[in-house]
């Protein structure tokens, strides 16, 4: 699943939950998975903040969501339903205190948004090469123009889009940390948990262990 506002393009493997807040009109994609919504007064939740942040979905998470299903939209709630979802909104601000940076930054400029789709349909092979044949650019223009709009170069926009992609492999399979680097683009696993710690703050492996709590 993807969503997307104004701070930039989340991704969301199905271990993870978005928090979006009233107000935000976020476009989403999803990509053959079910998704559950629950809905929060606007207030409820005390700094919440202005933009989508990604989320880790604890087991305490996952099972308020199935519980939240008791209470229909369209059904008052009884007291039991009150004191539920005051308990899941105070909840709510301590896992978006510990949110995650699994973000990519967007464009609206249609040379670059044809580059940083090569990467999005194929973060392994994609080169810097087929980025400057898609914009239809110079190698110099390209550079300045990722600079001006990601705010970083298009080598570290790749990187990150790798290990977005990684997410789903590391955290809902099996698959060895070596052959999920391997499979993403990286040259080596040392470097793929070097990059890893440096985007998320965790090690791979770390990341494996709290996801599937």
């Amino acid at each position: 699943m993807e969503v997307e506002d104004a701070t930039g393009r989340h991704l969301l493997p199905r271990s993870l939950a978005a928090w979006i807040p009233a107000g935000t009109r976020p476009r989403n994609s999803l990509h053959r998975i079910r998704s559950v919504s629950v809905l929060l007064r606007a207030g409820w939740v005390p700094e919440a903040g202005h933009g989508v942040r990604i989320v880790r979905v604890s087991p305490l998470m996952r099972a308020m969501f199935a519980e939240a299903g008791r209470w229909p939209l369209d059904s008052p709630l009884d007291s039991t339903g009150r004191a539920f979802f005051a308990a899941f909104a105070r909840l709510c601000r301590e896992w978006i205190a510990n949110s995650a940076p699994l973000c990519l930054p967007t464009t609206t400029d249609v040379a670059l948004g044809k580059a940083l789709a090569l990467v999005s349909a194929d973060p392994a092979g994609c080169t810097w090469a087929g980025a400057i044949r898609a914009a239809g650019l110079s190698e110099r223009t390209l550079r300045r123009r990722c600079q001006a709009h990601l705010g970083m170069g298009w080598e570290e926009y790749r990187r990150r889009a790798r290990l977005l992609a990684s997410l789903e492999p590391l955290t809902e399979s099996d698959r060895s940390i070596a052959l999920v680097a391997a499979q993403v683009g990286f040259e080596s696993q040392s470097a793929y948990a070097r990059a890893f710690r440096q985007f998320t703050g965790q090690t791979p492996q770390a990341f494996r262990q709290a996801v599937r709590r």
